[in-house]
């Protein structure tokens, strides 16, 4: 990612940095529970005049399913270490500032679903009409 400008504020930029961005998801099975951790990680980048710091979290979830998967119940925590905040920098030209943003990243969240109706879907028969053209090829019309 790249940026360039001139005459911003009597000078000129030319900066940039490649950035990348990984997240992953883990799930778990075990003793009739389903579990899932995730993991965000976004590297450091700049953007303008902007020095954007790395950010990255862990969250987690577990839950479990009734009455044959039509109710379910499901527990997760977002950013369980508290970690995700952003911290912005800037030292171009004339500026010379740092900023640091946390907020309430922290989240437990408590999902209850219950699916209503028939679960199973009955299969219907299509005719595409090869079925007449296969017995008149075989003579049996």
């Amino acid at each position: 990612m790249g940026f360039k400008s001139n005459g911003i504020n009597g000078g000129n930029i030319d900066n940039g940095r490649k950035a990348f961005v990984f997240k992953t998801t883990q799930n778990l099975l075990f003793a009739g529970f389903k579990g899932e951790i995730n993991f965000d990680y976004r590297s450091a980048l700049t953007y303008g005049i902007f020095n954007i710091f790395p950010r990255y979290s862990v969250s987690t979830a577990i839950g479990r399913s009734f009455n044959n998967k039509k109710f379910n119940v499901k527990l997760g925590l977002d950013d369980i270490f508290n970690t995700l905040r952003n911290d912005i920098s800037s030292h171009e030209l004339t500026n010379n500032f740092m900023v640091r943003q946390k907020s309430d990243t922290r989240l437990l969240k408590l999902n209850i679903t219950y699916n209503f109706g028939n679960s199973s879907i009955k299969k219907r028969q299509h005719r595409t009409g090869a079925e007449d053209e296969a017995g008149r090829v075989s003579g049996n019309n």
